[in-house]
């Protein structure tokens, strides 16, 4: 029993990292100055990096942070959205108007708003969807044992299997829908192999977190059949 159950924790890990590779990033990073960068950015006089997304949860809300580039976020509060520029501080990287304020260091953050500053974390699992909305995606789904992630976008869809290891991007089809029973079908190519995806219109729970999605997915790819969950980012 217990080198099953660290066998399944290994996994488990290894999915998670995989997870937060689709994503681009963890988190925001530190450089060795302290502020923080969305990840991939660039010295002076290099291109610019791509943008990502992080959600943090100040208290009781969910506050999304779009970085872009090192010179200003787009911060989506609850009532509101904010282009906030980026201010010179001592530690981590502050963001601010005036009035709000978003000083973040890791995965740690303070919100400040109307003189009152309240403490933020980031939710890693929510910061991965967040940034699967802003890279265009529509649907996302994953699977356990081995790990898989499917993310079906507006022009580029990417399947990532083997826990990481092998990566797919391709143009979905449009789907054929069954409107009585809400199932969508989706059938193409994929290196040579039938990819088949059916989505269907019932609740699913992951087999490892127990977590509940709205949608129960299956894959069929290369003779294999893989199971999972999935939800609708837009």
């Amino acid at each position: 029993m217990t080198a099953r159950r660290g066998k399944r924790l290994k996994k488990a890990l290894a999915l998670f990292l995989a997870l937060a590779a689709s994503a681009g990033a963890c988190g925001p990073q530190v450089d060795q100055t302290g502020d923080a960068r969305a990840s991939g950015a660039s010295d002076a006089g290099r291109a610019e990096p791509p943008s990502h997304a992080f959600a943090f949860d100040c208290g009781e809300e969910r506050v999304v942070v779009e970085y872009r580039g090192v010179e200003e976020i787009f911060l989506f509060l609850p009532d509101t959205t904010l282009t906030l520029p980026h201010v010179r501080s001592e530690s981590g990287a502050k963001y601010s108007e005036g009035a709000i304020t978003f000083w973040s260091r890791g995965e740690e953050a303070f919100l400040e708003r109307d003189g009152q500053m309240v403490n933020c974390v980031m939710n890693r699992r929510a910061s991965i969807i967040e940034d699967a909305k802003l890279s265009g995606m529509r649907f996302r789904a994953t699977g356990n044992e081995p790990g898989w992630t499917l993310e079906i976008g507006f022009e580029t869809s990417v399947l990532v299997m083997n826990y990481g290891q092998d990566r797919y991007e391709f143009a979905a089809p449009e789907p054929s829908v069954d409107a009585e029973t809400g199932r969508r079908l989706y059938e193409l190519e994929l290196v040579g192999r039938t990819l088949v995806i059916e989505l269907m219109r019932k609740e699913c729970f992951d087999s490892m977190s127990g977590e509940r999605f709205e949608t129960t997915v299956t894959l069929e790819f290369g003779g294999r059949s893989y199971p999972g969950c999935g939800l609708a980012l837009h």
